[in-house]
């Protein structure tokens, strides 16, 4: 038996990718998440249906309280025994204390977004915060980020680029994330324009303020139909007229967009430096634009990939230049 974590609605249907191929099974879910949304629930209960061993749902508050609730959680289980833990992030601390705690030693991992070809990014980087650093380091060495890697079997990528766990020896796998993403109907429907939300805020890369002034840009030059919230974002926007513009569909980006094209629309996808574009970029049916945001974070790989995807990026500058509003 094996222990899936997933920490996002993107894992789940990775997970479902892999369920179909038949390179996952036999498992128990834990979904983990650390703000309360319908989103996560919808994605949770969707696994959780068809987990051959059960499945729990933790909201977490994300900070010191978190090792004590994962200790809890553990008690309450104490009869898993799984071999492997599978997921999208095992650089995250939860799912290294996981593993100690059930005494896992062995992995399997697959993409987290598009941070797995930031080829100097979040994965690749092997250090890790201080506290995480200080904790494994007293209790367990072999679980530091930088001996984890070692131990995994086997990374599933959806990206055709380059994958950063190649470089530390790992096996990587590619496989589709959606196999009917190329059969969409013809598109004589209409057509809308989406922005997809980012939680920049939350993350510490950009202030309120700033995700204000990108959000009313955005809001003004675009004739926007809905607004996809990411779903780490507690403010939905911090720009309010845009809030009326969200979606009520508990589906994330790349589903909610597949359905629109399975109904036959034609749809502009417009995100910042969103590895949601990524996913969707295939030829019929879409048009993607990339707000390339500049911030502390090295988006150098990100946007390669969108350039070689023939995705149009323009930046927040460039907007400014035109008072006119840009329509579909």
């Amino acid at each position: 038996m094996n222990l899936l974590v997933c920490y996002t609605p993107l894992h789940v249907l990775i997970a479902e990718r892999l369920l179909k191929l038949g390179k996952l099974e036999n498992f128990y879910l834990l979904y983990i998440c650390f703000n309360e949304s319908e989103q996560h629930r919808f994605y949770y209960k969707r696994l959780a249906e068809i987990a051959p061993f059960g499945a729990d749902f933790l909201v977490l508050p994300h900070d010191w309280r978190d090792p004590l609730r994962l200790i809890r959680w553990r008690q309450k289980n104490k009869e898993l025994a799984p071999n492997f833990l599978i997921s999208g992030n095992v650089k995250h601390m939860h799912s290294r204390l996981l593993a100690f705690f059930l005494g896992i030693k062995k992995f399997k991992t697959f993409d987290d977004g598009s941070g797995n070809i930031a080829i100097n990014g979040y994965f690749s980087d092997l250090r890790e915060n201080k506290i995480s650093k200080i904790l494994f380091s007293l209790i367990s060495p072999s679980y530091l980020y930088v001996n984890i890697i070692k131990k995994i079997d086997r990374h599933f990528s959806i990206y055709p680029d380059e994958n950063v766990y190649s470089r530390f020896g790992v096996l990587v796998e590619k496989i589709e994330l959606f196999e009917k993403i190329k059969n969409v109907t013809e598109q004589n429907q209409g057509a809308v324009t989406i922005y997809i939300g980012h939680a920049f805020v939350e993350t510490g890369l950009i202030a309120g303020e700033d995700a204000e002034r990108l959000d009313r840009i955005l809001f003004e030059k675009f004739s926007i139909n809905y607004f996809l919230p990411h779903p780490r974002s507690r403010n939905l926007s911090f720009f309010p007229p845009m809030r009326k513009y969200a979606s009520k569909s508990p589906l994330i980006a790349e589903e909610f967009v597949l359905s629109l094209l399975n109904y036959g629309k034609f749809v502009r996808i417009i995100g910042v430096n969103s590895s949601a574009l990524l996913n969707l970029a295939f030829s019929r049916g879409v048009e993607i634009i990339n707000i390339d945001l500049k911030t502390n974070l090295d988006s150098g790989a990100l946007t390669a990939s969108m350039n070689a995807r023939k995705i149009k990026c323009i930046n927040e500058a460039d907007l400014l230049l035109t008072d006119e509003k840009i329509y579909i």
